[in-house]
């Protein structure tokens, strides 16, 4: 009945739109860095929320002391309120990128208001290391809507997803944290772990820096 091919299209359209909206790596919307092709033995180690300074300095110590270099998707309201600790993640040879101003959510979100969390977040970056920022996106919790890589595309950013499941911010453990980044890692995968809260709440990050020199 031609009534019920419409509906069957419909929902199938529906759930095309939810996959690709609460799914980090799906390129229905536009492009997206969720895994490189490097056959090299080497992994991508992502951190969001930050910079804190309760939980981000632990965090580059260890990287320091392990010979790593990350990249850290700051918040810009994060890097207003301590530009100190995200000039220290440029000055040690990391990588400083962007998470958004504040991490709305960005599913509801139009054109305006998405406008407004890339240049609000670009302005603290680049006021707080004069340029030195790299033009990668990733949108809080890796929920997109249509407009998400349009406007990142018309800023200059590059979208970034991540590979696999770590949650971190659940504290499941320092070993159990240690254990889901090992099932991950392969060749071009991108780990994502955090060093602050987006949430704004302050949240324990503990478990995480004691996990990174692992």
């Amino acid at each position: 009945r031609p009534g019920e091919v419409v509906v069957a299209i419909a929902v199938l359209i529906l759930m095309a739109v939810a996959w690709a909206t609460f799914t980090p790596n799906a390129r229905l919307f536009g492009k997206v860095v969720g895994i490189g092709s490097t056959p090299v033995p080497m992994v991508a180690i992502t951190f969001d929320d930050g910079p804190s300074p309760e939980w981000t300095p632990g965090v580059l110590d260890a990287l320091r002391d392990g010979g790593a270099r990350a990249t850290f998707f700051a918040l810009g309201r994060q890097v207003r309120a301590h530009p100190d600790i995200a000039r220290r993640i440029v000055a040690e040879g990391h990588e400083l990128a962007s998470h958004g101003d504040d991490h709305s959510l960005l599913v509801f979100a139009g054109p305006r208001a998405i406008v407004h969390q890339f240049r609000a977040a670009e302005s603290a970056l680049a006021e707080a290391v004069d340029g030195k920022a790299s033009k990668l996106f990733r949108a809080p919790h890796g929920f997109r809507n249509p407009f998400v890589s349009a406007v990142a595309g018309n800023q200059g950013y590059r979208m970034v997803g991540w590979h696999g499941a770590v949650f971190d911010t659940a504290r499941p453990g320092v070993d159990a944290i240690v254990a889901r980044c090992r099932n991950v890692l392969r060749p071009g995968a991108i780990l994502l772990l955090h060093d602050g809260d987006g949430s704004g709440q302050g949240g324990d990050r503990r478990q995480t820096v004691e996990a990174v020199p692992y």
